[in-house]
């Protein structure tokens, strides 16, 4: 059994299970121990008893009589159906109840994982959050079935042979007595050692894991660099590191088994030698109560390995919730309010406010990112914010999601500090399309209409239109139905970027956020978005993020950021005039574009 702040629950909230499972598997206990009895007593009626008395017993006896054999076999036939009754019955509450608990467990730990900040993904590995999920949550799930199963078995039925072993012979219990408390203390000694072979042994998983995520999510770059043969040296490296700490586990969960196995043995050998001499010398004891004896040691066989067992799961299982409560225990940084404000707070019309702003990563408060950020954003503004990489462009934008902290009084949503909308509210109004478009595994379809599983067609299409994805993907075979690969590798990377907008623009929503989303797409392809962006979204904020002067030189106002602060803001013409940044910026694209006769920038890629 495993105890926890995060498990102690689920024995309440599954009482059922827990009990129902126990009262079968003592009902199994209690009847197979009748087992060693009625086959003592029927050695005992052939050893005793002449051939006549014998053929008495066979065809004469009532079927009640004690003395009978038949009632004997019948007996036995008996117990054998209660115990396959009773086994069906623990299995199913038992099971049950690890199934019940592995699901409450995960759903738990998946949904504090959505609310954890987007920092601690920075710091976290992949293959050790996935350990987590898998490896250790199937050890702790262990703990309440195997777990359950070898302390009740260990209890009932080790307990109930060792006092019926005792009212045989108190003399020969006592003498295999010895070898079972060695074997409890060997049990101890080896299973603290066991412990610390499996957290080596995890630790290891989680790497081997991790280093294999990463070379899947980026096989494209090994390949292109033929670091095909350097990687599998890794891997076979990360991989004999696991084999070698598996290997060293194994061996301590063997020698426990070996020790136990030797000493149960033993007990044998002292019962034989010793039952057999007291047979010879003491009338009372006859060869039916010798045989009960050595089946009451049997069925000690299984309690004792139990022992073992639940020495080993239930090391694991500590040692897997200690991780699992670590993971539950992580602090959430956002500090969000309730949804339940509608009827309070305004309509979210996308009127922005910055007041004074300075803003800093949690993970590096030292280093400020914005700073004296003041400004002023109208419902139905197209902005366009530009500046050299690690200006801040993307970070100004990203903190109007609320996924990081802002202090009191620096940010407001219609005259509301954004610390009193709640987060859901605020992403609900805010698409956004980040700089490197993520896109599921699944239908083209439901990708766009991925914040909204009722979306019609129809929506669908429309939003596609809008990002000049639609002819695109109706030149798939399956069209809208087209299965996009893990992380959209069959596609384009315009097609990826144009995807993820039409995901952002399908719910219309009073801010959109475009970071540098059209990147790689045509310049073409590039005009028809803006176009649809000044004409289906008039009376709506815009933002667009990028690196391409003719990406946001007719906004009705554009942002001009050098080291975390803004440096200009105003229309094209007036920067050009008041900000020698911006017009250094565009000179030099401009000459770009007189090197390239096909009018692309560099960097931009194909559609």
């Amino acid at each position: 059994m495993l105890f926890g702040k995060y498990v102690n629950k689920f024995y309440l909230k599954y009482w059922y299970n827990f009990l129902l499972g126990i009262f079968f598997l003592i009902v199994v206990d209690v009847a197979q121990l009748y087992i060693p009895q009625y086959i003592g007593n029927i050695v005992s009626i052939f050893s005793d008893a002449d051939k006549a008395t014998l053929k008495d017993n066979f065809f004469k006896a009532p079927l009640t009589d004690q003395n009978g054999f038949l009632f004997f076999v019948v007996a036995l036939a008996v117990i054998g159906v209660v115990m396959m009754i009773g086994r069906a019955g623990w299995r199913l509450a038992i099971n049950g109840l690890g199934v019940k608990v592995d699901y409450d467990l995960r759903d738990q730990m998946f949904s504090h994982a959505e609310k954890l900040s987007v920092s601690y993904y920075k710091t976290q590995k992949t293959g050790t959050l996935m350990a987590i999920f898998n490896s250790d949550l199937e050890a702790v799930r262990g703990a309440f079935t195997d777990g359950v199963i070898c302390l009740i078995d260990f209890l009932c039925l080790g307990g109930i042979s060792m006092y019926r072993l005792f009212s045989l012979d108190w003399v020969m219990a006592l003498a295999c007595v010895v070898p079972l408390a060695l074997m409890a203390s060997a049990g101890g000694i080896i299973g603290k050692a066991i412990t610390k072979r499996y957290d080596a042994q995890l630790s290891s998983f989680e790497e081997l894991t991790d280093f294999a995520q990463e070379d899947f999510s980026g096989i494209a770059v090994i390949k292109a660099f033929v670091r095909e043969g350097h990687q599998m040296l890794s891997f076979a490296h990360h991989n004999s590191d696991y084999k070698a700490k598996n290997i060293r586990y194994i061996r301590f969960s063997i020698a426990l088994d070996s020790v136990i196995t030797l000493l149960i043995n033993s007990v044998f050998v002292i019962s034989i030698f010793l039952g057999g001499y007291i047979v010879v010398t003491n009338p009372s004891f006859d060869v039916g109560k010798l045989t009960q004896f050595v089946g009451y040691l049997d069925a000690l066989i299984w309690p004792m390995f139990a022992i073992a067992q639940l020495i080993n799961i239930i090391s694991k299982s500590y040692a897997s919730l200690k991780k699992v409560s670590e993971f539950l225990d992580t602090p959430i940084e956002l500090k969000d309010v309730k949804d339940n404000k509608e009827g309070v707070l305004p309509p979210f019309t996308g009127d922005i406010v910055f007041k004074d702003l300075d803003f800093s990563y949690p993970d590096n408060a030292s280093a400020l990112v914005l700073k004296k950020i003041d400004l002023h954003i109208k419902p139905g503004d197209n902005i366009g914010i530009v500046g050299r990489t690690g200006s801040g462009k993307s970070t100004l934008v990203k903190i109007l999601l609320k996924i990081y902290n802002i202090p009191e009084g620096k940010l407001y949503f219609d005259g509301v500090d954004i610390n009193d909308w709640p987060a859901k509210t605020v992403r609900r109004n805010i698409g956004y399309v980040a700089q490197n478009a993520f896109l599921f595994s699944d239908l083209i379809k439901n990708n766009i209409a991925f914040g909204d599983e009722s979306m019609k067609e129809d929506e669908v299409i429309k939003a596609a239109d809008f990002a000049c994805i639609d002819k695109s993907i109706e030149e798939f075979k399956e069209g809208y139905n087209t299965i996009i690969g893990e992380k959209g590798t069959t596609l384009s990377g315009g097609q990826k970027q144009r995807i993820a907008m039409a995901r952002a623009i399908v719910n219309n929503p009073p801010v959109l956020i475009l970071d540098d989303s059209v990147s790689a797409v045509d310049s073409d392809t590039e005009k028809k978005i803006l176009q649809n962006i000044n004409t289906l979204r008039k009376g709506k904020t815009t933002f667009i993020v990028s690196s391409r002067i003719s990406s946001v030189e007719n906004m009705d106002n554009i942002i001009v950021m050098d080291q975390g602060q803004i440096v200009g803001f105003g229309t094209h013409e007036e920067l050009l005039k008041t900000c020698p940044l911006y017009e250094e910026t565009v000179r030099l694209q401009e000459l770009e574009k007189e090197e390239k006769p096909d009018g692309r920038l560099s960097g931009t890629g194909a559609n």
